[in-house]
C-alpha cells in the first residue's frame, strides 16, 4: 500500500513538471519601450531611450530590432539593429544582435521577462560597451520608427 502511494505521488509530480515544461512561450510580439544606461571604455556613461520591437515569433524564438538614443541628442545611435534569440529557459531570453550593415554579430543580449517588463543587458562588441536595459509592452506595432 505504501509502495502504491510513493508511486502515485511521484507519477503526479511528474506530470506537474512536464506540463511546467511543455508551457507555451510568452507572446513577445509588439513593441516595447523604455530606458537604459550605458558605459563605455573611456569611462562615458550614457543615459537611452531604447525600443525594442519584435517582428516575429515562432514558438520559443524571434526576431526583433533593437534601438537606442540619447535623449536630447535627438539621433538614434543604433537604428535599427536586429537581433534573434530564444526563450527556451521560461521567461530568460538570450541573443545577439546585428547590424543592418555588418554582416556579424555586433552584441549579445540577455534579458528577463516579467509580465509585461523586459530587464536585460547588452555587450557591444563593435564600441566594447556595455548598457543595462528596461523596456515594457506598449503596442502591437511592428514598426521600428527609427525617426520619431
Amino acid at each position: 500500500m505504501k509502495r502504491m502511494f510513493v508511486f502515485s505521488v511521484t507519477l503526479f509530480v511528474l506530470v506537474l513538471m512536464s506540463g511546467s515544461a511543455l508551457a507555451e512561450p510568452p507572446n513577445l510580439l509588439g513593441r516595447w519601450e523604455g530606458f537604459g544606461r550605458a558605459i563605455f571604455m573611456n569611462g562615458t556613461v550614457a543615459e537611452l531611450r531604447t525600443r525594442i520591437v519584435f517582428l516575429k515569433q515562432d514558438g520559443n524564438l524571434f526576431a526583433a530590432s533593437f534601438s537606442f538614443v540619447e535623449p536630447g541628442v535627438g539621433e538614434w545611435l543604433v537604428c535599427p539593429s536586429f537581433a534573434t534569440g530564444d526563450t527556451s529557459q521560461g521567461n530568460t531570453m538570450r541573443g545577439v544582435v546585428q547590424q543592418s550593415y555588418v554582416e556579424i554579430p555586433i552584441a549579445t543580449f540577455d534579458a528577463i521577462l516579467t509580465g509585461k517588463t523586459i530587464r536585460g543587458v547588452v555587450r557591444d562588441f563593435e564600441d566594447i560597451s556595455t548598457a543595462h536595459f528596461e523596456v515594457t509592452w506598449v503596442s502591437d506595432s511592428l514598426d521600428p520608427g527609427c525617426y520619431d
